[in-house]
């Protein structure tokens, strides 16, 4: 995309399984975090890698905001939310981690992921997407101590009713 249609993409995001940490999180890359030298002289506005889990935090009740790291560490260098963040400059490069273990805070704390979960934690993955630009512009014509600021989510906001498939073909 970057080289045919002289276009950089707007977020990429690969998804992973994680063994050791609990709840779904982000990895992100942030040039005031990366090793590189030359990494550090970027330009970087918070507000372009920040809002898609400040989006997430606010709509997906397995996700935890504090467990996300954008940290770019020498050892990662050959994941790809590194690569194609460096090669391309997408500015939105994400790995999302979804436990296998489940959750030790908010709603599911102390519950294993199902399928039910899963599914969840998908489709707040792609209202967050559809919502994401506009909210990047959003917050940038706030002041700088308030763009990157949770929204406090209504009670409904954080928790979605999925009914399962196996469920439904039964009805």
């Amino acid at each position: 995309m970057t080289h045919v249609m002289k276009k950089v993409p707007y977020v990429y995001c690969d998804f992973h399984g994680h063994s050791n940490t609990k709840n779904c999180f982000f990895y992100g890359c942030s040039a005031k975090k990366s090793w590189s030298r030359m990494d550090l002289s970027k330009y970087e506005n918070e507000t372009d890698f920040m809002v898609l889990p400040i989006v997430m935090q606010n709509c997906c009740p397995s996700f935890s905001l504090s467990q996300c790291s954008y940290k770019v560490e020498r050892n990662r260098e050959t994941t790809a939310r590194i690569t194609v963040w460096r090669s391309y400059g997408v500015k939105r490069s994400y790995t999302l981690e979804t436990s296998y273990c489940g959750c030790d805070e908010g709603q599911y704390k102390g519950f294993h992921f199902g399928i039910r979960q899963l599914k969840e934690i998908g489709s707040t993955f792609c209202m967050s997407l559809s919502s994401l630009e506009e909210e990047t512009k959003k917050r940038a014509n706030l002041p700088a101590s308030n763009r990157l600021s949770t929204i406090t989510p209504s009670s409904s906001s954080k928790s979605m009713d999925f009914v399962d498939e196996e469920q439904s073909d039964s009805d």
